[in-house]
């Protein structure tokens, strides 16, 4: 059960931990994160079962029969239907009258993301740990 919860979690709390990468952060930071579990929530309440079931596939063959914690690159294949399931609820806020507020909320997340990469990751970047055996199996 534990390696459920941090198959799925490895999105939107816990960090990537693989030798090459380490960024850090979740894979989606801040609002992103947010909003991909409310479009999670709404694409449950609305039944839109294929990104759904395509994110659920993902984590079970990428991440959770993989031992250890997440690692982005056994994720890489849910990327698209991540950036459905955010923008699902930012799609239902437009529809609902809130379409001046949307670009905002856009434009803040891809800031964010910006300011980290850019701002953070890249200057600070960690040096690889080569001495961990590939791939790293605890």
């Amino acid at each position: 059960m534990n390696q459920a919860w941090i198959s799925f979690a490895g999105f939107y709390t816990f960090s990537d931990y693989t030798a090459f990468y380490k960024p850090g952060i979740p894979f989606l930071l801040g609002l992103s994160g947010v909003f991909f579990v409310v479009g999670i929530l709404w694409a449950i309440y609305r039944r839109k079962w294929l990104p759904l079931s395509w994110l659920a596939l993902t984590i079970f063959f990428g991440a959770f029969l993989i031992p250890g914690p997440p690692g982005t690159s056994h994720i890489i294949p849910a990327v698209p239907v991540m950036v459905w399931l955010v923008a699902l609820p930012l799609t239902a806020m437009e529809e609902n009258g809130y379409e001046r507020l949307v670009p905002i909320l856009i434009l803040l997340m891809l800031a964010s993301d910006i300011f980290f990469y850019f701002g953070v990751y890249i200057p600070h970047g960690v040096d690889p740990d080569l001495s961990l055996p590939f791939p790293i199996v605890p």
